[in-house]
């Protein structure tokens, strides 16, 4: 299956989900890796992280456009004079050779790729489902419920959400609560941070409810 890694806004963790993703379903499922735009290239770069810890091999593809200026793809285009082209991007996306993969977004689901077109408008066009990102924290009962009620809205299959950030009984209950509101599955969630600082903690700490490999 091919879906789309989004979120509910910068920082969520699209990317450190990603590489735990990918690091336990390529060797049995295949499963590769691309992020599609890339934005803030002069600070860092999602596709050379994930490179650099699983190797080559689970690439997919360089993102289609990218640019150094950390922002949206639209504000970075007219800074660096260099636009991303929709039509281009849709075609990329729907030749993707592999059977398996994860496309990562760009910031949140609603963050404009140029002055035409929001990222939510590709996403809609191409038709593969999304798994959304949401953080533990506070405030993201109303981030991650209006997230996934635009997406319903454009007509777009939700397989699931997944919580990255601190765990404890707030946090718990924040995932219950959006479950419970959007009746959308909650796949897990994950102190990310503990698990990138000692993974050892990666096989038990990121798909402990077993029910990611249930969405593939």
């Amino acid at each position: 299956m091919k879906f789309f890694v989004l979120a509910t806004d910068t920082d969520a963790g699209k990317t450190v989900f990603s590489y735990f993703f990918i690091k336990k379903f390529f060797p049995s499922h295949g499963y590769r890796y691309w992020k599609f735009l890339q934005t803030g290239t002069s600070e860092s770069d999602d596709t050379s992280f994930l490179k650099s810890r699983l190797g080559e091999e689970v690439i997919e593809s360089e993102p289609i456009f990218q640019w150094k200026i950390s922002s949206a793809p639209h504000f970075a285009s007219k800074k660096e004079n260099h636009n991303a082209d929709p039509e281009l991007i849709l075609k990329r996306l729907q030749e993707s050779p592999s059977r398996n993969l994860l496309i990562e977004g760009v910031g949140g689901v609603m963050v404009p790729v140029n002055e035409d077109k929001l990222l939510i408008d590709l996403v809609a066009s191409v038709r593969f489902p999304v798994l959304l990102i949401v953080k533990t924290s506070l405030g993201t009962i109303n981030h991650s419920l209006l997230s996934l009620d635009i997406l319903n809205k454009y007509g777009i299959k939700v397989i699931g959400f997944y919580g990255m950030g601190k765990i404890g009984e707030l946090e718990l209950d924040n995932m219950h609560t959006i479950e419970k509101f959007s009746g959308i599955k909650n796949l897990g969630y994950c102190d990310y941070q503990s698990i990138l600082n000692h993974e050892s903690k990666f096989e038990s700490g990121f798909d402990h409810l077993g029910l990611l490999e249930t969405i593939i």
